[in-house]
């Protein structure tokens, strides 16, 4: 019978753990980066709403009929259906009653 070497399993066990370790660590790494950029996306998302919002409601008072040509000059709009009395912007909700705008909501 051979006599088996501690040293490699020792190796080999370093090895698993080490490669365990990395494995985790790259996980996270890939999370956070993950994490990190929809976060960032939803905060310009969010702060592009909050500056149309801004613009539109401290220039003068907007019919909803030019509120909707205001949101289809952004790329995000075009392609919205503006029927109903709410327009839903990313993050925020405008309500009209009789074409004018009554109140801004966070959804």
């Amino acid at each position: 019978m051979k006599k088996f070497n501690v040293w490699k399993v020792a190796f080999f066990v370093c090895f698993a753990l080490l490669f365990c370790a990395i494995y985790f660590l790259m996980y996270i790494l890939i999370d956070r980066g993950t994490t990190l950029t929809y976060r960032q996306q939803a905060l310009e998302w969010a702060n592009d709403d909050l500056s149309l919002i801004t613009h539109m409601y401290n220039s003068r008072s907007y019919t909803k009929e030019e509120i909707t040509e205001i949101l289809r000059t952004d790329s995000s709009f075009i392609y919205d259906d503006f029927n109903e009395d709410t327009i839903a912007i990313h993050w925020m909700t405008l309500y009209f009653e009789n074409d004018t705008l009554v109140k801004i909501a966070e959804q």
